[in-house]
């Protein structure tokens, strides 16, 4: 067998034997060098189509390359050609086992109910009512954005709600009031939150901030809404330091403001449920460190009854964001947010809440109603007949959970 390439590590118009490229394939498995190992893995297919060996090792290429569901197709396809060879029993009791694993996965399990509640309406409508924030987090694309100052008209804000309204009581709607933006940077955010209210009385309300904005008067408009059920801040560090260098706003007047508002919320019940403080995971022990830094610095309230410190997976917003480490991209799972619908301050419905830029568009509220959007053939497949997001794009690149 002749394998020309002109990759660094490997000879170019080398002359390999089958049972050589088989273990020099093996060897660039084991090194790492996934590339390199699939240029070569390709040839070995062309050559020897039938071999249960090379299948076994295309099955380990596209595993690591994170396509699990092609790597099990390839497994048994081995199966049918040589059911008896030890290698392929090994491999088949492993599909077996992650089976197994799957089977009792409760991201999974949740996904498996959501699809039969949610095939035709959506969970969440998450709403970007302005494109403002304050914060410059170093893990979020906002800077980036050219709608970083619009804002979004009174006219396509209540033809969003009109529309909503039609959900029936039977199906959970919530609301959320952000997408990529700090939600109380809009002036009418409570005026608007009243609408939703008084048009859909049975969705719930829920807000993802960084709590270091407080209008005037919050604690008394935040009275007049009802069914707010979930409230995060996102606070990414309890000290001073790593916080001013992750968010670039001040550590002070954020923890005054958490403070006041578990303090009201204790008296109030503003939100049903504890606030959660989150994180963007680095992977480092500040992961672990932050959860005790939370307990020690509102050490007056009680933990993980008036609040939750929480780590979340980081992502690259759909490669729209340089990080230094993504967590770990979950291709054996579905996402949940298949059953949500977010929608841009300028309209526009992107693939999902990482899809910062809009660059994978679903379709554009001004000129189609956001049912007729969220039931759009791609869109509805996804639901319908997605069990992984391995073999879908963008939704491979995404360690979002």
């Amino acid at each position: 067998m002749t394998h020309n390439t002109t990759r660094q590590g490997l000879v170019a118009e080398t002359q390999l034997t089958i049972d050589q490229a088989k273990n020099l394939t093996n060897t660039l498995l084991k090194q790492g060098r996934l590339r390199d190992a699939q240029a070569l893995i390709q040839q070995l297919q062309l050559a020897q189509p039938m071999d249960a060996e090379v299948d076994l090792l295309a099955a380990e290429c596209e595993f690591y390359g994170g396509h699990p569901n092609i790597a099990r197709s390839l497994v048994l396809k081995a199966s049918h050609t040589s059911p008896d060879l030890d290698k392929v029993k090994a491999a088949l009791a492993e599909i077996e086992a992650l089976d197994r694993t799957l089977a009792s996965n409760d991201y999974r399990n949740s996904f498996l109910i959501l699809r039969n509640r949610h095939m035709d309406y959506p969970m969440n409508i998450q709403l970007e009512t302005v494109g403002r924030c304050n914060a410059k987090c170093d893990f979020c694309p906002h800077s980036k954005l050219e709608r970083k100052f619009a804002v979004m008209g009174d006219e396509l804000f209540e033809k969003i709600v009109n529309e909503a309204s039609v959900i029936p009581p039977s199906s959970q709607l919530n609301f959320y009031m952000n997408v990529v933006n700090e939600p109380f940077m809009d002036k009418k955010i409570f005026s608007r939150m009243r609408m939703l209210n008084d048009k859909i009385d049975h969705a719930t309300i829920g807000i993802y901030t960084n709590m270091n904005i407080m209008p005037p008067h919050f604690f008394e408009r935040l009275a007049e809404i009802r069914q707010i059920t979930y409230w995060n801040v996102s606070f990414n560090a309890a000290n001073k330091k790593e916080y001013e260098e992750s968010m670039g706003i001040n550590f002070e007047r954020t923890v005054t403001n958490i403070r006041s508002f578990l303090s009201e919320n204790r008296k109030n019940n503003y939100v049903r449920d504890p606030v959660y403080l989150s994180r963007i995971a680095t992977g480092s022990e500040a992961d672990s460190r932050f959860i005790e830094e939370c307990k020690s610095l509102f050490a007056g309230y009680n933990c993980n009854e008036e609040f939750v410190p929480v780590c979340k997976n980081r992502a690259d917003w759909l490669g729209q964001v340089q990080v230094t480490r993504q967590s770990t991209i979950p291709v054996l799972l579905p996402c949940n947010q298949w059953f949500n619908i977010s929608i841009l301050c300028n309209g526009i419905v992107p693939h999902c809440c990482m899809d910062a830029k809009g660059a994978f568009p679903l379709g554009d509220v001004n000129k189609q109603s956001i049912l007729e959007i969220y039931n759009s053939p791609h869109f509805r497949n996804l639901r319908e007949n997605a069990i992984s997001r391995d073999v879908i794009y963008p939704c491979n690149t995404c360690a979002l959970l």
